[in-house]
């Protein structure tokens, strides 16, 4: 009961303090607002400068640190979808080589037809529509 009371009392003087801090209301101290509270606090301006300085320097010190870190992630995250899409990349580019490969064979079949059907036209031969069809065989669906 005793430690209960005596949080309760802590909460109050630290609720006191920030209600004397926050000059605006606003349920924020900022920096202008810190240092009148702590000119005001009766301490030498040395010891002040001092400790505000080493706050500051360190509170600039984690926002760095945390802004750092963060684009060290985003780098790390850019640089795995780089990878993905350069894979892919190089995916899609094999299999446009393999198509266009077939492309070509099946330009050449045709061409070769085309000169098979136009002999066969010219020479008037009746048995080579068979070797034409023996030569040529229909694809199944």
């Amino acid at each position: 009961m005793a430690s209960a009371q005596k949080q309760s009392a802590n909460v109050d003087l630290f609720d006191a303090y920030f209600g004397r801090a926050d000059m605006d209301r606003d349920g924020r101290i900022s920096g202008n607002e810190a240092v009148a509270f702590f000119q005001g606090s009766g301490l030498p301006k040395q010891v002040l400068a001092q400790d505000l300085y080493k706050s500051r320097c360190g509170n600039r010190l984690t926002e760095i640190t945390e802004r750092a870190s963060a684009d060290k992630y985003e780098a790390e995250s850019l640089a795995k979808k780089y990878e993905e899409k350069y894979k892919q990349a190089g995916d899609v580019a094999s299999k446009l080589t393999i198509e266009e490969a077939t492309f070509h064979d099946l330009q050449e079949k045709k061409m070769e037809l085309n000169r098979a059907v136009v002999k066969m036209e010219q020479e008037g031969d009746a048995d080579a529509h068979f070797r034409l069809a023996t030569w040529y065989p229909r694809r199944s669906c």
